[in-house]
C-alpha cells in the first residue's frame, strides 16, 4: 500500500491538482457561464477527494507538515470560491461538503496535538454557517450533509470544552439534530436513512453510512445503529467495496466502490468496540480485497469493481480509494 502512494506519485497528484491559481473572476463574467459553474463543481469535487484523502495520504504515516500544508492551499481555494457569490444551488451544496470533509479532516490533525490555531478560524465560520437559521432550512434535507453538520457542530464542541469555553446556541443545535434525523429520515420498516427528505422511493442508500462512519457518529438512539447497519451489510456491502443503491434497486449499475469500505469497517469497529477479536471479524470483511492487492505490481486498488469482483478495466486508479484502503489497513492493524 506505501509503494502504491509513491509508484502513482499521489503527492505531486495532490499539490498540482489545487487550482486556486485560475483566474476564477474573469471565467464567472464570461459568455459561457453555466458551463463554466460546471467546471468550478467538477474542481469542487476534485478538492472534495483530495481532502478526504489526506489521512491516509499523509496523517496515517505521520506526515504531518504535509497534511497541514495541503489544507492550508484548501482554506485559500475555499475563500477565492467563496468571492465569487455564484448562486447556483448545485455549486453551494459541493462548496459546503468540501467544508464540512476539511473539518472532519482537520479534527484529524487536532487530535493528535497538532495545528488547533490555524485551523480555528476556519472551523468557527463552517460552524457559524451550520447555525444560521437558514441554513438548516436549505441543507437539512440531505442526510449527508445533515450527519457531516453533526459531526463539525461536535468538533467545534470538543475544542470549545477543551478551552473552557461555552457557546449555548451550539449546545442546543446538537441536541436537536439526533431526534431531528429519527423524525425525519429514519423508515424504520425498512430500517434505513432517507438520502433526501423529497425521496419518493425508500431504499438504502450510500450516503446513510456517513451516520456512523464519521468521528462523532449523529444516530445513536435505541437499536437504530444496529439496524442501520445490518442494512448496509445486507443491502450494499460486498467483499470488495460497498455499491451505492441496492443490487435490487434500478440505480445499480453494478459497481462497487472499495473506497467506501474504511467507513463501513469504522461503523463496525464502533458497533462492536475495537478490540483484537472485533478486528479479525472486520478484517473477514475485506479480506479479499486487502488480497487483491497483492496481484499487481504497482500495489494498487482500482476505484471500481463489478459485481462481482472483476476490475472495471477501462477504470484507473484513483487517490481516495487508494488512502481510503491505506486507512482501512491501519484501522485493522
Amino acid at each position: 500500500l506505501s509503494y502504491s502512494i509513491s509508484n502513482l506519485n499521489m503527492n505531486g497528484l495532490l499539490v498540482h491538482s489545487l487550482p486556486y491559481k485560475k483566474d476564477y473572476n474573469q471565467i464567472v463574467v464570461s459568455k459561457d457561464k453555466e458551463e463554466n459553474i460546471k467546471l468550478f463543481i467538477d474542481d469542487i469535487k476534485k478538492m472534495t477527494n483530495i481532502v478526504r484523502s489526506l489521512e491516509g495520504q499523509y496523517i496515517v504515516f505521520n506526515k504531518i507538515d504535509e497534511a497541514r500544508l495541503a489544507l492550508l492551499k484548501l482554506i485559500k481555494y475555499i475563500k477565492v470560491m467563496e468571492e465569487l457569490k455564484i448562486e447556483d444551488e448545485d455549486f453551494k451544496i459541493h462548496l459546503i461538503l468540501l467544508k464540512l470533509w476539511c473539518v472532519e479532516t482537520m479534527n484529524k490533525l487536532i487530535s493528535k496535538k497538532q495545528s488547533l490555531d490555524l485551523f480555528l478560524d476556519f472551523i468557527k465560520k463552517v460552524v457559524d454557517e451550520i447555525l444560521d437559521e437558514k441554513f438548516e432550512e436549505k441543507y437539512f434535507k440531505y442526510i449527508k450533509i445533515v450527519a457531516l453538520s453533526f459531526n463539525a457542530l461536535k468538533i467545534y464542541e470538543n475544542i470549545l470544552i477543551n478551552k473552557k469555553e461555552t457557546n449555548l446556541k451550539l449546545y442546543e443545535k446538537i441536541s436537536e439534530i439526533p431526534d431531528f434525523i429519527v423524525n425525519n429520515f429514519w423508515i424504520e420498516e425498512k430500517r434505513i436513512l432517507k438520502r433526501n427528505l423529497d425521496d419518493k422511493d425508500f431504499e438504502a442508500n450510500i450516503d446513510m453510512m456517513y451516520a456512523l462512519s464519521l468521528s462523532y457518529p449523529c444516530v445513536y438512539q435505541n437499536s437504530i445503529p444496529f439496524k442501520l447497519l445490518d442494512t448496509i451489510f445486507k443491502e450494499l456491502y460486498t467483499p470488495y467495496g460497498l455499491r451505492i443503491s441496492p443490487k435490487s434497486s434500478s440505480k445499480n449499475k453494478g459497481l462497487i466502490y472499495p473506497r467506501y469500505m474504511a467507513h463501513f469497517v469504522k461503523a463496525n469497529l464502533r458497533q462492536n468496540g475495537v478490540t483484537r477479536a472485533s478486528q479479525k471479524i472486520a478484517y473477514n470483511l475485506v479480506r479479499e480485497l486487502l488480497q487483491d492487492i497483492s496481484k499487481y505490481e504497482n500495489g494498487g486498488i482500482k476505484k471500481v469493481y463489478h459485481e462481482k469482483g472483476i476490475k472495471v478495466d477501462n477504470v484507473g486508479y484513483d487517490l481516495l480509494t487508494n488512502a481510503e484502503v491505506i486507512r482501512l489497513y491501519d484501522m485493522l492493524t
